[in-house]
């Protein structure tokens, strides 16, 4: 895991100080509000700056293998943490943020540093990470819990140049963790307001995850496969000299064995001559690569046998000489075959030897085989010291013997090579803390020769992969970096325009236009934004137009109810009023209508209903969804007004209403005059009838007298119509003034329409013989529900009317409509203009209000046709008639089933 911990540690290191750097050096991408750039003064950004750059040369020199993580690197990296500090700090402005002392003490351990052994180093980069964590968390680069990462960050990385001498693997985790707390800061801040900082640094963290990964795999691999192939090499060497060992050397002994046997040694054994034999034999140790001498009878039995010693010979053990006797090579040389192997003397020597057959030579000098009279074994011991240091020195390598799984002579030192049997199959060993490749190969049976070779090729080779795979990763990182800013900020411009964009028109300007030409999302967004931003205008002009008449009809309609005669009150959903205006606070007695606004209408609108009750609660509740109109006297000024109240519609269809509107007039002037009114018609009448009474009486008497002259008899008749005209008119009068004082009663029965029409046409054709009246009654209307005296006044007041206006036939017709009865009196005379048929109900008005009418009267009867029909629950109408004249409609509610008709 070295290289994958090692390009993690160094990569990261590189990504969060660079990164650092730029993010106080670069401004994002449609960023508005704060941020690091535009807080920092130009000193304490280019401080932070610095040291982020040799925070990250560090890196990249330690990285690349260029220098050791404990030497000089840590120099430079005491120089970026005090750089950095400052920077912090505020930097080298007159007034920073904190006292100078606060950033710039970190130069104290730098300079330290610079004049001290590199032992001091680690301590002075720690003392210098402190200060700048110091600096940090108190100086201008944040606040809170965000800044708490970047400074965990720092000690994590100062924690780390402390250890990096004692225990560097401690000092990779630690650097480690630092980089990711740190780099957590950097994102956070790269991405907290801008979207191409938070594009270019997710992507940039993938992309440093994957180049690590990768690195880390190509650099083991890489590693792996150059350690193999040694060891492969290695393994066929060892091979090679094991079997040139064995083949060579046993090779050279047969050839010796074959010389001598055939030369010296068949006459001693012939002869049984031990001493002879064993004579010559010792004479054959002096030969360099013979060692041990053995010769046997015919029978494989021991004859002599000799070792050298030193510069001489001695007598070989028997026991050992017995074990070359009964070996497969001399079992081989005695059935007359030359054989060469290896043999396990059992005391841990293994001996290569070459055997012969002893037997006599024909003329042309070849053994007679099948004549041999013993054989001859000549050995050489492989577990010698020189044998083993000559290995070493043909291959490079230390050489190691091991016999039955035991080390009998090797080039190591003794502790490695007790635990190389172990390491042979797993093909490493370390010795002296330096790890090797070790390979071995078979010497015989129970024998293996061992080569260790130090592996300074696979080192190299891991590093000279760890330095590549670093270098193309900051090279790749760095050009993936820009690629991905660049095309971040061509993705992210756009979207800041039109944030920017919403933003004016947030702030009211409608005229914006981001304009972006793409084809893609964005520019589709983009275009969309114009479209919107114009349609927006059109209606805010729209609006505005809307808004400056809406303000001109609210003007108009203020200066309107402020010059109401009558007062006007608005109440919300609750009862409480909104609005008033003057002639309301005129009206209310009080201080000017702002007083009233706030007030519950029951505190404002305080008084007693006609007929009992509270005016108020006459009007109905707030919730009441039909207009209402009561009259009352107010509380305390005794003024007698008269309300209207209609609901105020809810701003959705069939919703509770929102409160009402009220109309309220002061009609005390006007109850006075009607009441001096009524008071002046009824003493008018009363003393009109007095002195009628003996007129009426003397005048029918002189009319019953035969005694008159015809003379007088033309102004009799005037006098006796004119008591009567005159006698209409009190009796009018006096029944004005009974209904005026609400003293009319009231008998409601149902009427057949035919029969009111039928009474009315034969009672006005006694009355004016001269002039034609008829009637008609549609069939099937039904009956009509009034008091039959009081319809009778009404219809005889339309009639009159009639007669008066008109010369000619006056027409009286009935018929149902719906749930009413409608009696209308026709006449052809010159009608009532539209515009005075309102006023010719008002008592004492007449259509021809000049004094040089020719027609009488005192304009009572229509007002009181048109009161007695609102006291009989139905209503007068007038209209005019088609062809000319009038049509006036008394409209009397239906009665129920069953009643006349």
């Amino acid at each position: 895991m070295a290289i994958p911990l090692h390009l993690a540690v160094h990569l990261a290191g590189v990504a969060v100080a660079a990164g650092l750097a730029l993010l106080v050096l670069l401004p994002p991408v449609g960023t508005t509000g704060s941020t690091l750039r535009t807080v920092l003064p130009p000193s304490a950004r280019w401080s932070v700056a610095f040291g982020a750059g040799l925070l990250a040369g560090s890196h990249l020199v330690v990285g690349s293998l260029v220098a050791v993580a404990d030497g000089w690197p840590l120099l430079v990296r005491a120089g970026g943490y005090a750089a950095l500090a400052i920077g912090a700090a505020g930097g080298l402005a007159r007034r920073p943020t904190l006292p100078p002392a606060d950033g710039r003490f970190a130069l104290t351990p730098v300079l330290l540093a610079v004049v001290a052994t590199p032992a001091v180093l680690p301590l002075a980069a720690a003392l210098a990470g402190a200060a700048a964590c110091v600096a940090t968390a108190r100086g201008v680069l944040g606040r809170g819990r965000q800044v708490v990462l970047l400074v965990v960050g720092i000690a994590l990385y100062a924690a780390a140049d402390l250890a990096a001498g004692a225990r560097p693997g401690l000092a990779a985790g630690l650097s480690l963790a630092g980089s990711l707390a740190a780099g957590s800061w950097v994102l956070r801040r790269a991405a907290r307001r801008s979207l191409a900082g938070r594009f270019t640094g997710v992507s940039l963290v993938t992309l440093l995850a994957l180049v690590v990964g990768l690195g880390a795999a190509s650099g083991l691999v890489l590693a792996s496969d150059v350690q193999a192939e040694q060891r492969d090499r290695l393994q066929a060497v060892a091979a090679s000299h094991a079997a040139d060992l064995v083949d060579r050397t046993g090779a050279a002994l047969d050839a010796t064995a074959t010389a001598v046997a055939g030369a010296t040694l068949v006459e001693p054994l012939t002869a049984g001559d031990t001493e002879l034999a064993g004579a010559r034999i010792a004479s054959v140790l002096s030969l360099p690569e013979v060692e041990v001498a053995v010769l046997t009878d015919a029978a494989g039995a021991l004859v002599a046998g000799r070792v050298r010693d030193g510069d001489g010979t001695a007598p070989l053990a028997l026991a050992t000489g017995n074990v070359i006797a009964g070996a497969a090579v001399t079992e081989a040389a005695l059935a007359g075959q030359l054989s060469r192997g290896v043999i396990d003397l059992g005391n841990g020597s293994l001996l290569v030897v070459g055997a012969a057959p002893v037997a006599p030579r024909d003329d042309q000098g070849r053994p007679q085989l099948g004549r041999q009279v013993g054989a001859l074994v000549l050995g050489r011991d492989l577990t010698s010291v020189p044998v083993v240091e000559r290995i070493a020195a043909d291959t490079a390598t230390d050489a190691t013997v091991i016999v039955g799984g035991q080390v009998v002579s090797t080039t190591l030192p003794e502790e490695a090579a007790s635990l190389l049997a172990e390491d042979v199959e797993r093909g490493t060993t370390t010795v002296g803390g330096v790890e090797r490749v070790v390979a071995g190969a078979a010497l015989g049976e129970r024998g293996q020769l061992v080569l260790a070779l130090p592996t300074d090729t696979a080192t190299h080779a891991a590093q000279t992969a760890t330095r590549s795979a670093f270098l193309l990763a900051v090279v790749g990182l760095a050009a993936a970096g820009a690629l991905v800013t660049v095309l971040a900020r061509r993705t992210a411009d756009p979207v800041a325009r039109l944030t920017a964009a919403a933003e004016r028109v947030a702030a009211g300007d409608l005229d914006t236009r981001v304009a972006v030409e793409r084809d893609d999302e964005v520019g589709r967004l983009a275009a969309a934004f114009d479209g919107m931003t114009r349609s927006l205008a059109g209606r805010d002009r729209d609006l505005r137009t809307s808004l400056a008449v809406q303000e001109a009809l609210r003007d108009r309609l203020e200066a309107v109810t402020a010059s109401m005669g009558e007062g006007l009150l608005a109440t919300d959903a609750v009862g409480t009023v909104t609005t008033a205006n003057p002639a309301a606070a005129e009206i209310l007695e009080v201080s000017g209508s702002a007083a009233l606004v706030g007030r519950p209408l029951h505190d404002v609108l305080r008084g007693q209903a006609e007929g009992g009750g509270d005016l108020v609660a006459a009007l109905g509740g707030p919730d009441e969804r039909g207009t209402t109109a009561a009259r009352g006297e107010l509380a305390g000024s005794g003024r007698v007004v008269e309300a209207t109240a209609a609901p105020l519609a809810g701003t959705d269809a069939g919703t509770a209403t929102a409160g009402r509107v009220l109309v309220v007039r002061d009609i005390t002037a006007r109850v006075l005059a009607d009441r001096v009114r009524t008071e002046v018609i009824a003493n008018l009448s009363h003393e009109l009838n007095t002195p009628l009474t003996p007129i009426k009486a003397f005048l029918e008497v002189v009319a019953a007298h035969d005694g008159v002259e015809e003379r007088f008899t033309p102004m009799l008749a005037l006098a006796r119509d004119g008591r009567a005209r005159l006698e209409r008119t009190i009796s009018a009068l006096v029944d004005l003034a009974e209904l005026e004082a609400g003293r009319t009663p009231v008998t409601l029965a149902p009427l057949s329409p035919a029969a009111i029409a039928s009474d009315l046409v034969e009672r006005w054709r006694e009355r004016v013989p001269g002039r034609t009246l008829s009637r008609r009654v549609r069939r099937g209307t039904p009956a009509a529900l009034g008091d039959p005296a009081l319809v009778g006044r009404v219809l005889d007041a339309l009639v009159d009317n009639a007669l008066k206006f008109s010369d000619g036939p006056v027409r009286i017709t009935a018929e149902g409509d719906g749930d009413e009865v409608r009696v209308r009196v026709r006449d052809d005379g010159p009608g009532i203009p539209p515009t005075r048929r309102a006023e010719v109900l008002e008592l004492f008005v007449q259509a021809d209000g000049s004094s040089t009418r020719s027609v009488g009267g005192l304009g009572i009867g229509l007002p009181m046709a048109g009161r007695v029909a609102d006291l009989l629950g139905g209503r007068l109408e007038l209209d005019a008639a088609p062809g000319g004249g009038t049509d006036a409609t008394l409209v009397l509610p239906a009665a129920p089933a069953g009643g006349a008709s």
